[in-house]
């Protein structure tokens, strides 16, 4: 964190050890609540706080929420997931051709998001809607594609029973004759 932050850590936090080799508080709190976070889930902490750019250092339970937060490398733009979703009834093909990525469809079924209002929105309405569901799925994480995403999707066909006037007039007689 300090070769990070610098001077904004060793304020906040200071060095990690006393000067005799042993930990410090602060250094003992941070080496207890990420117990049990892998070596690759710290990296992926340190990738998470240079990919939103922190200004200051997080807390350490920012931090460990952070560690445990799936991936976001990868992850499209708020804009880039805007611009899909507004798009998609317009493309042909499997979910997973259609979305692009996994954070994008993730983003479309969730409850607050409305596709048809959303296509319909303003930009900066759109990134109103949006924005909140985006920030909180690159935190926490999102679920990967259902096992249906890559299959080609069928085409919903609607059996219409077509009418011609003179069904319709014969219809229509039935009815003055009921009355």
């Amino acid at each position: 964190m300090l070769s990070i932050y610098g001077y904004k850590w060793a304020s906040h936090l200071g060095v990690a050890d006393n000067g005799d080799g042993s930990l410090t508080d602060a250094a003992n709190t941070w080496k207890k609540g990420l117990a049990g976070i892998t070596v690759e889930q710290v990296k992926h902490g340190f990738d998470a706080l240079v990919f939103h750019n922190h200004d200051w250092p997080p807390s350490l339970p920012e931090f460990r929420k952070l560690c445990l937060s799936k991936s976001t490398s990868g992850a499209p733009t708020l804009e880039e997931v805007i611009s899909i979703l507004i798009s998609v009834s317009n493309r042909k093909g499997s979910l997973a051709q259609r979305y692009r990525h996994a954070l994008a469809f993730a983003i479309s079924q969730h409850e607050a998001i409305d596709m048809h209002g959303l296509r319909v929105a303003k930009s900066v309405d759109a990134k109103r809607m949006v924005k909140p569901v985006y920030e909180k799925m690159l935190e926490t994480g999102w679920n990967d594609w259902p096992d249906h995403a890559h299959e080609d999707q069928k085409a919903v066909t609607h059996d219409v029973q077509r009418s011609s006037k003179t069904f319709a007039m014969s219809a229509l007689s039935a009815i003055k004759g009921g009355l």
